[in-house]
């Protein structure tokens, strides 16, 4: 439960008792542990301030705002994590057009130019016509991911990416071409989407075989492309998301681990007393043809590791 800190902005004071020090503490650490980590810089001063005991605070996000997060316009420094610089990427730089200032003062100091490789010299408009879209996107799902999140199945595991117009979220152990996907609209839409080539046809029975009003809620079963999907939509809140989700998975995923013949994990959810993601658990339904080879009981459970 400890906090892990981003390393792109350290504001370190030299009254730092024992500072003298650090710089061959950290290389030390660097040497022993480079080769097994991805981000050795942000791991190693971690894991020395760890060691050494470091009291640290926070900055807050604009002075260290991720260009993946939205609302970066009103911060005061713009962290470009990952490959996209803004001094090798052609459209970023258009979208920040005050670094040029920035970096004609930095040279004018004594600053070198960038000599490297800058990609999409030539870019065309669209370039950057697609990465508003993936701000725009991002603004719109990480206000609702960071709260019904806190609301949804602990078995769910979400996507990585919020810049998309779509969000997926996987069940352990199952082929990610079976995933739950979030559509960005208003209604937005939660549906449950079978794109494997195998187990074909136990997935059109299944999903034929499910009721058309579950819960309060209208569902659809849809085929696009070769592909099978059972759907619903809701308003653009973070409750709707949560409640239309949680009835769709908890009615769909113990029958997902028995086409796979694979016993499924207890559905955990939220205390939403508390407001804290820990033990209300929901065992799976029982089949409704028992006498199926791959029918599920309550008692074909084993607990949930949560992440």
């Amino acid at each position: 439960n400890l906090l892990a800190y981003n390393s792109g902005v350290i504001v370190v004071h030299d009254t730092l008792k024992g500072h003298g020090s650090f710089t061959a503490k950290l290389y030390n650490l660097t040497t022993r542990y480079f080769m097994h980590t991805l981000s050795p810089d942000q791991c190693i001063l971690n894991l020395f301030i760890l060691t050494e005991g470091l009291l640290i605070s926070p900055l807050p996000r604009r002075l260290n705002h991720m260009v993946v997060f939205p609302h970066y316009a009103s911060s005061a420094i713009i962290h470009f994590v990952g490959s996209r610089k803004i001094w090798s990427h052609a459209v970023i730089h258009t979208l920040f057009p005050e670094w040029e200032k920035n970096n004609a003062l930095w040279k004018k100091l004594g600053g070198s130019q960038f000599t490297g490789v800058i990609r999409f010299r030539d870019y065309c408009p669209e370039g950057r016509v697609r990465l508003v879209t993936q701000m725009e996107n991002m603004a719109f799902w990480e206000p609702l991911y960071s709260a019904f999140i806190q609301h949804i199945p602990l078995l769910l595991r979400p996507s990585a990416f919020l810049t998309l117009r779509y969000f997926q979220l996987f069940l352990p152990g199952i082929n990610k071409n079976i995933h739950y996907e979030l559509a960005k609209g208003a209604p937005v839409t939660v549906a449950l989407h079978c794109e494997l080539t195998s187990h074909r046809e136990l997935f059109r029975t299944f999903l034929h075989s499910l009721p058309t009003q579950i819960d309060g809620l209208h569902f659809e079963f849809k085929e696009s492309s070769g592909n099978y999907i059972f759907q619903t939509s809701c308003a653009p809140t973070a409750k709707a998301i949560a409640t239309a989700l949680t009835t769709l998975t908890l009615h769909t995923y113990p029958q997902i681990y028995a086409i796979f013949g694979k016993i499924p994990p207890e559905a955990t959810i939220p205390n939403q007393k508390t407001k804290q993601r820990t033990s209300i658990v929901i065992k799976p339904p029982q089949s409704p043809h028992p006498e199926d080879s791959t029918s599920l009981s309550s008692s074909s459970t084993c607990p949930l590791q949560s992440s």
